[in-house]
């Protein structure tokens, strides 16, 4: 059972924190995309990497604690850390937390308890500091078996270096769900971004102007992921789902409490806090202006046509049944899918149903079972039908393979040709898989293919990530949202373009 956040117990008045000191303990330039899920705007925006200190009848809480520099300033570090760059920027030329720290009165010694709300690189940098004075550390027990127990590789792909945390001399406060960690400080958990996610709520003494803050930190970076619950981009071991439910659940709370909700990464709004509480909000410092990024390609461009690729029974199964290991949440893309699947019927659009489906005596199954795959999509079985939601109308192209692309040994390119379609707009399972594949081979042939990810799931969360990055390698503006089709489709409604 969760512990009950602060504030919310019975009894005598819970003591509350005195004032809050909001960081900027460096910058970071990355694409819209890594803070707004579905984002195709292709846009990169700078944010700042923040950290909180609390004042409490206890003694001071440190709230995150930035990059470690050395990772960044060390060619050799940064070469191995940030090999696909951008590189952080970093204030000054000393110690971040340590220039803070000292700019705002307070030493290490004075911080009793340090708290950091997950193990992204750029949160838990500085614990360093705090190893051998043993001050505790708050960690939820999922985040730090997160951290633990995944593979070196798999961390640090997702941003998570190990370096930054694996000291045996860090003396860990365990937490598990929402906890009270200090004088008007707790703990809410708000999992999505990474298993173990945390936000924190802040009371202030009325004497001190009482309300507070819900700092969001990477539940949700920017105030749109708030205003309109976006989930964060970046999801490890994670469904958006359930990081959706977290910024909702801390929106509430926050509301019925009377906190301000600041998000963690938001380019106007942290420094706009600072400001506020009467500091000066450092800028980030200057770069050489880069060329303008070339502009998005429209989501459909000519003809479209919807292909739905391999949504069949088989995602309802669990992978000992199927055959195949499928991340959680089909039953939220069926439900999507047909939505978006009835507006394309109601305006005409030309669809198109891809089915796998394998003899039963396995003769053309090939090499599918030579890597994780078990026997599957067998004819007849179960999971081999299409769901019944989806189910093709008897004048849609139904077509049947034997093979992860849609193209190989099928009609498929037949039918888009006497479709004369230019856009394929790409949806179904497995993103890393069979429509991976189809993207690559309808991208080969120069169709403008755009993978509808919200309709879409892989095998693994972090499979489907890789594979939709591929994608977006292969053609700028890949990725979209069903929202992004469903506005191209109005866009050429309202044009009067005909799309049979």
């Amino acid at each position: 059972m969760h512990n009950a956040p602060a504030g919310i117990h019975s009894g005598s008045p819970p003591q509350l924190a005195n004032r809050v000191i909001p960081l900027t303990l460096g910058w970071e330039t990355v694409p819209r995309s890594v803070s707004l899920h579905g984002d195709t705007s292709g846009f990169k925006i700078t944010e700042p990497v923040p950290a909180v200190l609390v004042e409490t009848p206890a003694g001071w809480v440190l709230l995150d604690t930035g990059y470690n520099p050395a990772l960044v300033r060390d060619p050799l570090f940064a070469e191995r850390f940030y090999p696909r760059g951008p590189f952080p920027l970093l204030p000054g030329v000393a110690d971040p937390l340590e220039d803070a720290c000292r700019y705002a009165g307070i030493a290490f010694d004075d911080i009793v308890l340090v708290a950091v709300s997950h193990l992204h690189n750029d949160h838990v940098g500085g614990l360093r500091h705090f190893a051998r004075r043993r001050t505790p550390v708050a960690i939820q027990d999922a985040e730090l078996r997160f951290g633990m127990q995944t593979a070196h590789p798999d961390l640090e792909r997702q941003g998570v270096f190990r370096i930054d945390f694996d000291d045996p001399s860090l003396c860990w406060r365990i937490v598990e769900g929402d906890t009270d960690l200090a004088p008007g400080v707790s703990a809410l958990f708000t999992p999505g971004h990474t298993p173990g996610h945390q936000s924190f709520l802040v009371q202030l003494d009325p004497d001190a102007g009482g309300g507070g803050y819900a700092f969001a930190f990477d539940a949700a970076d920017l105030d749109e992921n708030i205003d309109r619950e976006i989930a964060p981009g970046g999801l490890a071991d994670a469904e958006r789902e359930t990081a959706v439910a977290s910024i909702r659940r801390l929106k509430a709370v926050a509301a019925a409490r009377g906190l301000v909700t600041v998000p963690g990464h938001d380019p106007e709004a942290w420094p706009a806090l600072i400001t506020a509480l009467g500091g000066a909000a450092p800028k980030p410092p200057t770069i050489p202006a880069g060329p303008e990024p070339p502009a998005h390609p429209a989501v459909i461009i000519g003809q479209p046509a919807l292909v739905v690729v391999d949504m069949q029974q088989a995602g309802y199964l669990s992978a000992e049944e199927s055959g195949i290991e499928q991340m959680t949440g089909f039953g939220e893309r069926v439900r999507r899918l047909a939505g978006l699947l009835q507006r394309c019927r109601e305006t005409g659009l030309p669809v198109i149903h891809l089915q796998e489906v394998h003899r039963r005596t396995l003769a053309d199954l090939g090499r599918e079972l030579d890597g994780k795959e078990g026997v599957h999509f067998v004819e007849g079985d179960t999971g081999t039908a299409i769901v019944a939601e989806l189910a093709p109308l008897p004048d849609e192209i139904h077509i049947i393979k034997r093979r992860y692309s849609g193209f190989f040994g099928t009609d498929l390119e037949i039918a888009l040709r006497s479709l004369s379609v230019s856009t394929i707009l790409l949806a179904g399972e497995l993103t890393d898989v069979c429509v991976l594949y189809t993207f690559a081979d309808a991208h080969q042939r120069d169709y403008h293919v755009r993978v509808i990810e919200d309709c879409c799931g892989g095998s693994t969360i972090a499979r489907h990530e890789a594979a939709l990055d591929a994608m977006a390698y292969l053609q700028s503006g890949a990725r979209c949202s069903t929202a992004d089709v469903l506005a191209g489709l109005d866009a050429q409604d309202s044009s009067g373009m005909v799309t049979t």
